[in-house]
């Protein structure tokens, strides 16, 4: 199978092209991300290289399992979006 026959190469074809210099997730869980990860590698894409989590204070889930899993990784955490609990 050729890259032109797979849409997940739609990415990969935009950073070869010099059109995109970077591709990262956005609200992505860390099993996802990790899943991303083991494609990449393992068709040669370009992986991604950062996340931007929602956080929000009464779900904890960015500090248990995407900054860990950035850490290990080597992506980067982009701070941004937050989402505030109404009580």
């Amino acid at each position: 199978m050729t890259c032109q026959s797979m849409k997940p190469c739609v990415l990969d074809d935009l950073i070869h092209t010099g059109k995109v210099c970077y591709i990262g997730t956005s609200s992505f869980a860390a099993w996802q991300i990790m899943e991303s990860l083991w494609v990449s590698k393992e068709w040669g894409f370009n992986r991604f290289v950062c996340e931007q989590p929602v956080y929000n204070l009464l779900n904890r889930r960015v500090e248990r399992e995407l900054i860990p899993m950035a850490q290990t990784y080597g992506l980067a955490i982009i701070p941004g979006r937050r989402w505030l609990a109404v009580c």
